[in-house]
Order: C-alpha cells, then sequence, then structure tokens
C-alpha cells in the first residue's frame, strides 16, 4: 500500500494534473506551439497544454516535424482560436484534446490537406473523422508532404537486410517513456 501511494504523489508532483477545460467549445489565445500537434493556450487564465484532435504528427526531431510546427506557429500562434469537443472529459496522456479553428477555419484538416500531418481518428470525438480520412487521402494520392516517398530521401534498397526490433514494454514508466515501445 505505501508504494502505491508513494507512485501516486510521485506520478503528480512529476506530472501535475492539468486543470480541465469544462466548456465542450472555448475561444482563447493560443500562447504557445509545443510541436505540430500540441499547443499551449491560455483557458481561464491557466496556461493549458491542449492536444488536436484527428490528426497526429510526426515526433520532434523526425522528418516533417518542423515542417507540422511551423505551419501551426505562422496559423495561430499569438492567435485566438475556438477549441471544441463533444465531450469536455476528453483526454490523451492527461491533456485534454480538442479541435482547432481560426475564424472558422478547420486547422487540422488544413494540416491534412497539406501532407504535414497524419489522420488519428478518436472513437469517441467522430465528428470529424470521415472528413479529416477524406483530407489524408487526397493528400496521399497527391503525394504531398509526409506522403512523398522521397521528401526525407531514399529509403533502403529492396535487397536490404532489415532489422525488426520489437520492445513490448518501455524502460520504466510508460506514462514518462511513452515512444520507448
Amino acid at each position: 500500500v505505501k508504494r502505491v501511494v508513494f507512485f501516486v504523489v510521485m506520478v503528480t508532483t512529476l506530472f501535475p494534473i492539468s486543470p480541465k477545460l469544462n466548456a465542450a467549445s472555448t475561444t482563447t489565445e493560443a500562447v504557445k506551439v509545443v510541436d505540430g500537434d500540441t499547443i499551449d493556450a491560455k483557458v481561464d487564465g491557466v496556461l493549458q497544454r491542449v492536444r488536436m484532435l484527428g490528426i497526429n504528427s510526426t515526433e520532434t526531431g523526425t522528418c516533417h516535424a518542423q515542417e507540422a510546427k511551423d505551419y501551426l506557429e505562422n496559423r495561430i500562434e499569438g492567435r485566438d482560436v475556438k477549441l471544441t469537443a463533444t465531450d469536455p472529459s476528453v483526454r490523451l496522456r492527461n491533456r485534454p484534446v480538442r479541435y482547432i479553428d481560426l475564424n472558422g477555419a478547420d486547422i487540422g484538416a488544413e494540416m491534412l490537406e497539406r501532407g504535414l500531418v497524419t489522420p488519428y481518428p478518436h472513437p469517441t470525438e467522430t465528428a470529424r473523422n470521415s472528413r479529416y480520412l477524406d483530407k489524408a487521402a487526397a493528400a496521399k494520392a497527391a503525394r504531398v508532404g509526409i506522403w512523398d516517398d522521397d521528401r526525407c530521401g531514399s529509403g533502403p534498397s529492396q535487397n536490404a537486410k532489415l532489422r525488426l526490433e520489437v520492445r513490448w514494454d518501455a524502460e520504466v514508466n510508460d506514462s514518462t517513456n511513452v515512444n520507448g515501445e
């Protein structure tokens, strides 16, 4: 029992539970773009990290990640955006997850059209899933952005000996090493 309590205290100290966005829709300032699918927004005077719904950017430091971040910075940073979700309690890794709109424009859809991100359909927040999948399919057919096979350099030759290594469990705590599997 002492270990469980210690773990809970440790996790909430290292990763404080962020305040919830209480409304299904709110307009707020996009203070900072963290990466291609995450922003810091000021919600009711509190800085809140928000994950974009319906899209997924490549991880920081990998091919296309900077392009997605740059687009998002140029498009919304410092501007008032509308954050929406059908269910205001929906979260991913302790962050609220919301669609982001700027003056009526769907930012996730724009990023998908440009091939900056991939679709990441949500099982309960389904309002834009099919539209996002269609946008990604059109970008893939046009071979733009992440769908351009040669954009990040050529891949291995057909005869290359490839090795696949699977790590079924991340080292240390999965919450602190989310990409370790």
